[in-house]
């Protein structure tokens, strides 16, 4: 096992160097009374509050819930103290970059997602900034005071006419309450903190009185306890095991992410107070965080920034592909979102479904040839439906795999003056669920990077809301194992019953071999979407005179475009929106024979080929664009 840094290891240094140092430890509620915090759980008819529920039914205190609380007690105990604050309404007069109150440092600006900053620290060759603030997770349960059967009860309100001292008419109301007197809830809480703000943050919490709603009717009434300690190494809490750069063949492997906690992914955002989430996660994003914490715990060299510039921003920098739900928990098998030439029966969508990629392409090139009338729509031989495209993800064989699981939660911003909900600050949003699990490659592994993976201190974070609870992962990173070879084989063993000699004489393709590519991840092509199958068959096959031509033809094509952007964390900006290849599409390639012998026994072409999986092709790639996938094991017809 890797030894961990040391109080002279340069990530240590680092912190000293700025005051900030790393705390992890929990945030301990005890519920005097009973409790209602909503915004988890779809009420049950006739119920207008439903309280906030674990993946096993039992109460949980959502993370945005503890973070407002604090943050609230935070703002209390400062100007307590002379100390000027901002609060939601109003910024305190000294609060700007380099120079930020208390709450801001720790809870972030107000109505941010993102943590404060110091003043910038020198750190050798330039100067950068520390980031700083506290990642609160959800509030589990940690000890039960009666049955769990018992916890939630209804209780019913009214409202009062206050003129005539009567209930009021249509005022009757229904709430669903955690009845769990003198139970305890435990959150997992870290950071990067000053001494100073660590100690407040700690003294906040024990005047926190009440959490969710209802508190001036006797509900949700705790108690809180808040341990701080500095983390200076341990067991990493992103790996589970030791891993050695030389085990990934040219630094390629494969990455698999596992959600701890739901997951705000973001995504376009539409009209209204409705926040969508992506059902993948982009490279870009899981770069970014890994990226991100590395500079925050420091590279265990002499000279952590000269190896983050190379490890990132150098020719054979580190990348990671666009993640999809993987085909199993625990499974390092790729899945992808469903080609656009894959039909299924909507009956039978997992034994009937088949690709009609080869079969469409040489029907039309047969029809431009010789004249005729395309047949009708495929339907299924068991129930004679039309068969239809697939939606969602499938593994490289065509079954289908599960989308991610999601949640609505509804959020809001709370008054301080008032206590109450802040007007016009209600929103909802799309979380995938925790237990979720990606897969996808990263390149440009190597000893320094998996090092410093190994000695993170605190969670990884990914996506958005990550100081609200969410957005903790833990991730593998397992070698790649490629079948390219036996899955360029299987495909031509396929196609021989539909492409026979004649058939592929009758449509000009005498003595050619077909090769099936689909995009995994969006490609952006540096040419028009029309003609990135030549500008990818001259990469993938070019020509043996040098010319700037291809040995392969594209023989038919399904193509989508979709626009893609994003946010750049390093920049403070969004990325420009631009139209991509999306995922899903697909290039059938004619390929001469003896070009496709050679192919097989060369080990460079094959490297060729492997690159255009793992790396990608194109624009972008460093985003996570590009990754490609040959010759699915899609089934070819329909089984009798």
């Amino acid at each position: 096992m890797p030894r961990h840094p040391g109080n002279n290891s340069p990530a240590q240094r680092q912190a000293r160097s700025s005051g900030v140092e790393f705390y992890s430890g929990e945030l301990h509620i005890t519920l005097a009374h009973s409790m209602l915090v909503g915004g988890r759980a779809d009420p049950p008819p006739f119920v207008d509050a439903a309280s906030a529920r674990a993946a096993d039914g039992r109460p949980v205190i959502p993370g945005s819930t503890l973070r407002g609380a604090l943050r609230e007690a935070l703002g209390r105990l400062s100007l307590h103290r002379g100390l000027e604050v901002c609060t939601p309404f109003q910024s305190a007069p000294g609060c700007a970059p380099g120079s930020l109150c208390p709450v801001c440092r720790i809870f972030g600006s107000s109505g941010a997602d993102r943590p404060g900053l110091l003043e910038p620290i020198s750190t050798g060759h330039h100067r950068k900034a520390r980031s700083t603030g506290l990642a609160i997770d959800d509030g589990i349960p940690g000890s039960w005071a009666g049955a769990a059967a018992d916890i939630f009860n209804l209780r019913h309100g009214v409202g009062m006419d206050r003129r005539r001292g009567v209930a009021a008419d249509g005022r009757l109301y229904v709430r669903e309450v955690a009845e769990a007197p003198g139970s305890l809830f435990v959150a997992r809480v870290e950071g990067w903190l000053l001494p100073r703000d660590a100690q407040l943050v700690s003294q906040a919490a024990r005047l926190v009185e009440a959490i969710g709603n209802s508190q001036s009717r006797g509900i949700g009434w705790v108690s809180m306890v808040l341990d701080l300690s500095k983390e200076t190494g341990g067991k990493s809490a992103v790996l589970d095991r030791k891993y050695r750069a030389g085990r990934f063949k040219d630094g390629r492997a494969l990455l698999h992410v596992e959600a701890e906690t739901d997951l705000s992914l973001g995504g376009t955002p539409l009209d209204g107070n409705h926040r969508h989430t992506l059902l993948s996660v982009p490279g870009s994003s899981m770069r970014g965080a890994m990226g991100w914490a590395l500079a925050d715990s420091g590279l265990p060299v002499a000279h952590p920034d000269a190896e983050m510039a190379r490890l990132f921003n150098e020719p054979g920098a580190f990348t990671v592909s666009d993640l999809h739900p993987a085909v199993g928990n625990g499974s390092a098998e790729l899945a992808m979102p469903a080609p656009r030439s894959l039909l299924a029966c909507p009956m039978h969508r997992d034994t009937i479904f088949f690709d009609t990629m080869l079969r469409d392409a040489l029907g039309i090139r047969m029809m431009e040839r010789h004249g005729g009338k395309p047949t009708g729509p495929p339907r299924c031989p068991a129930c004679h439906r039309l068969l239809k495209p697939i939606s969602g993800f499938v593994d490289p064989s065509g079954g289908p795999v599960p989308s991610p699981g999601l949640r609505l939660v509804t959020r809001l911003a709370r008054n301080p003056r008032t206590g109450s909900a802040a007007a016009g600050m209600l929103h909802a949003r799309e979380q995938i669920v925790a237990g979720t699990c990606f897969t996808g490659t990263v390149s440009g592994l190597d000893k320094v990077l998996l090092e410093g993976l190994w000695r993170l201190r605190g969670s990884l974070r990914l996506g958005g809301l990550r100081r609200r609870g969410l957005g903790r992962v833990k991730i593998q990173i397992l070698q790649e194992r490629s079948m390219l070879r036996q899955r360029l084989k299987s495909y031509q063993r396929k196609t021989a019953a539909l492409a026979t000699p004649q058939i592929l004489a009758a449509v000009g393709l005498s003595g050619q071999v077909l090769l099936h590519v689909v995009a995994r991840t969006d490609v952006n092509a540096p040419v028009p979407s029309g003609q990135a199958g030549e500008w990818m068959a001259r990469h993938l096959f070019p020509s043996t005179g040098g010319q700037d031509v291809s040995s392969a033809t594209v023989v038919g094509t399904r193509l989508r475009t979709v626009p893609r952007s994003g946010w750049n964390d390093a920049s403070g900006r969004i990325r420009p929106l631009q139209e991509v290849i999306a995922a899903g599409s697909g290039w059938l390639l004619a390929l001469p024979r003896d070009c496709f012998d050679a192919l097989l026994n060369d080990p460079d072409a094959l490297r060729r080929l492997q690159d255009a999986e793992s790396v990608g092709l194109g624009n972008d790639t460093q985003l996570g664009m590009g990754r490609l996938h040959f010759c699915p094991d899609f089934p070819l017809e329909v089984p009798k």
